[in-house]
């Protein structure tokens, strides 16, 4: 699993430009795996099979997270 990505990558710096400390990339995208924006769990695993379930709400994988903003928008229907 990565330990930050693009999408983390750009949330760190807007929250740093914003004027927050503390908050690397690493940080952010702990946050994203602790709130759901991903779905880090491997394919073979019961709860990946669960996560993407059409009934569930959508949760992005890393692979399909393009931007911070995108994927809240997406995840919230904003």
């Amino acid at each position: 699993m990565p330990a930050r990505t693009h999408t983390s990558d750009l949330l760190s710096r807007d929250l740093k430009r914003l004027g927050f400390a503390f908050v690397g990339s690493t940080i952010c995208y702990s946050l994203m795996q602790a709130v759901g924006m991903v779905n880090d769990h491997t394919t073979d695993c019961f709860r990946h099979r669960e996560l993407a379930l059409p009934d569930t709400p959508p949760i992005l994988s890393t692979s399909q997270a393009t931007g911070w903003r995108s994927a809240i928008m997406t995840n919230h229907g904003a």
